[in-house]
């Protein structure tokens, strides 16, 4: 089975999930829409989306100088 082309997929770029989320809760503590008590939880979005950010596979350079 061969998976689809992902060359026109859409992109968030470097954002994920959780980034969005760390960002959405973040300005819900900024408006005071969200009790302090929450505050745990959006420092752990804020560290699991920056840590499982994609980085592009660089493919390693093979060429050698003679």
């Amino acid at each position: 089975m061969k998976l689809p082309d992902t060359k026109n997929a859409p992109s968030a770029g470097k954002f994920n999930v959780f980034t969005f989320l760390a960002i959405s809760l973040t300005w819900g503590h900024m408006l005071d829409l969200i009790h302090i008590y929450m505050l745990p939880v959006t420092l752990l979005c804020v560290v699991v989306g920056y840590g499982s950010e994609l980085n592009a596979i660089k493919k390693p350079d093979n060429t050698l100088e003679l």
